[in-house]
């Protein structure tokens, strides 16, 4: 399982330190942290008071370049108080340090570690979702399989090229296709955005269990979630759904607005 250690990250930049990216204290008041080490990534378990014993990994976003942020922490510690899972969270280092050769390898391991034993569900959120996604694609046959993947406003094209992410993108006031394409190469790094290993939509669709995907109408990433859906619509041991909200931004599940409150019942319904 995880290793306790303090060995710091060894990046080619300084790292985040860890009141940059440590849960809140407030959180405490509602769920157990912990914290441990895994090849040398920090790596924080939220326990809700009562367990299911059921448990959950995720992945922050941040167009794989940002550290995970208070209002991450504050969705894990409400999916764990309402589905009565623990979460596990790991930080892993960002681009320009890294590209996905040095993530994804990472992530797997951990995923074997965390769901040997118990079931364990798969939820990431924007390039965090991506990054899920990649994982359950790089997964050995015979691995462990999340009883549930929940993937919130993900990338699944990391070249954008859609036409009808560019028409939604002047009406978009979250993201920016010039900072994006930049950030989402760079993660890319030489095996390049269109490659099987990072965009989803150029990878395999078969067998990665079921799959339920949160996008709104107002995130330029929208088209590729339907685009997606439609790829493994007829592919075996895949079931895709996407749960579409008209109006929201990207990430609208993290912000302090009515269709949040609404999301994260939903997802929580999912995960229990």
């Amino acid at each position: 399982m995880l290793e306790n250690s303090s060995t710091r990250r060894n990046f080619t930049k300084e790292p985040s330190t860890a009141a940059q990216y440590s849960p809140p204290p407030s959180l405490k008041k509602r769920v157990t942290i912990t914290r441990s080490t895994f090849r040398d990534w920090p790596v924080f378990t939220l326990a809700p008071e009562t367990s299911s014993g059921k448990q959950a990994l995720y992945l922050h976003g941040g167009a794989w370049a940002a550290e995970i942020q208070a209002r991450h922490w504050n969705l894990v510690a409400d999916l764990a108080v309402g589905t009565s899972r623990t979460f596990v969270v790991p930080i892993f280092p960002l681009v320009p340090a890294v590209t996905h050769r040095d993530i994804t390898p990472v992530l797997t391991d951990l995923w074997l570690a965390t769901a040997q034993e118990v079931p364990t569900a798969l939820v990431g959120d924007s390039s965090g979702a991506t990054m899920a996604l990649n994982l359950l694609v790089a997964l050995a046959e015979g691995s462990p399989a999340p009883d549930a993947t929940v993937l919130l406003s993900p990338t699944f094209d990391l070249t954008f090229a859609n036409p009808e992410s560019a028409r939604i993108a002047p009406h978009d006031p979250l993201l920016k296709l010039d900072h994006i394409r930049a950030l989402a190469a760079s993660y890319a790094g030489p095996d390049g955005p269109d490659s099987a290993l990072v965009s989803p939509v150029h990878a395999r669709v078969d067998h990665l269990g079921a799959i339920t995907v949160f996008t709104g109408t107002r995130d330029l990433l929208n088209p590729d979630a339907h685009r997606f859906a439609d790829l493994a619509r007829d592919a075996p041991g895949t079931q895709v759904t996407v749960e579409e909200t008209a109006g929201v931004v990207h990430d609208w599940m993290l912000m302090p607005i009515p269709e949040a409150k609404t999301t994260r019942a939903h997802i929580a319904r999912l995960l229990r």
